[in-house]
């Protein structure tokens, strides 16, 4: 026999379950969609507080936390000291770093979210209203779960980096290569125009300043006396004047030295 046919509701409590569903599923259908202004009480502590306060705050926050102890899911990972010195002397890619960065940026973005919605519904607890909270507890138990799987994550990332520094295997990793437009750029069109600019003005100087190490003293001389071993060359075979000395000398060397070499009639007898 089935064990639901155990269970016996009244009407009045198949309704209230029905909408409970139902609040559920409009509530979630409403997250996806929609769009929501930060609440006033949390958008105020962020604009009118400094750098510094906040990571005091942040550092007192911490330590207000309960210590929750599961192994790997709540304990933090780090190098081991035997290879910090390894680790500084490797040269990272800075594209592959600022992207970890964007994306743990991203990350804590959507659990600050998250703990928003859970702080407008609790806001709301003011009604009385038992849905609500049944709500507010499950959307808390979501970002716990997000919270500590994407710290496990990072802690993943971090060891595939150092893995890569110490030359050892590293796994393969894909990066998104579309611009994602919906997202917030670092650097606007103009600045990036401005970037453009800036690297094409440095190449030119760079040209520009090989191009007057080679006018000095390079192979592209130019004005007088610029080709000496051309001149030379020419003029050892031509009969033109020579590095050496003065016209026809290769010609005037070659019959001296014809002369010199052949034997007169009276040394043949």
């Amino acid at each position: 026999m089935n064990e639901f046919n155990y269970i016996q509701l009244s009407d009045e409590q198949k309704e209230q379950l029905y909408q409970e569903f139902k609040l559920r599923a409009r509530i979630e259908e409403e997250a996806r969609e929609g769009e929501f202004d930060i609440p006033e009480e949390i958008l105020e502590n962020l604009d009118n507080t400094s750098k510094g306060e906040l990571k005091t705050q942040f550092k007192r926050y911490h330590k207000s936390l309960p210590q929750y102890k599961r192994g790997t899911w709540t304990s933090a990972e780090t190098i081991n000291k035997c290879f910090h010195a390894d680790l500084k002397r490797d040269n990272l890619d800075s594209y592959q770093v600022v992207c970890r960065d964007y994306r743990h940026s991203e990350k804590l973005r959507t659990a600050a979210t998250a703990a928003t919605e859970i702080y407008e519904e609790l806001s709301s607890l003011i009604d009385g209203e038992n849905h609500v909270l049944i709500n507010a507890l499950e959307k808390a138990r979501r970002l716990a779960v997000f919270a500590f799987a994407n710290a496990k994550f990072i802690d993943q990332e971090a060891k595939e980096l150092a893995a890569k520094a110490l030359k050892l295997p590293p796994n393969i990793r894909n990066f998104a290569e579309e611009e994602e437009t919906d997202k917030i750029l670092a650097f606007s069109s103009e600045k990036v125009e401005q970037v453009h600019k800036a690297r094409f003005e440095q190449s030119l100087l760079r040209n520009a300043s090989r191009s007057g190490y080679s006018n000095r003293g390079g192979f592209q001389q130019r004005g007088r006396g610029s080709q000496p071993f051309r001149n030379s060359f020419k003029g050892s075979f031509s009969g033109q004047k020579s590095f050496f000395g003065r016209g026809n000398s290769t010609q005037s060397n070659f019959r001296n030295q014809s002369t010199a070499t052949l034997p007169s009639p009276a040394q043949q007898d």
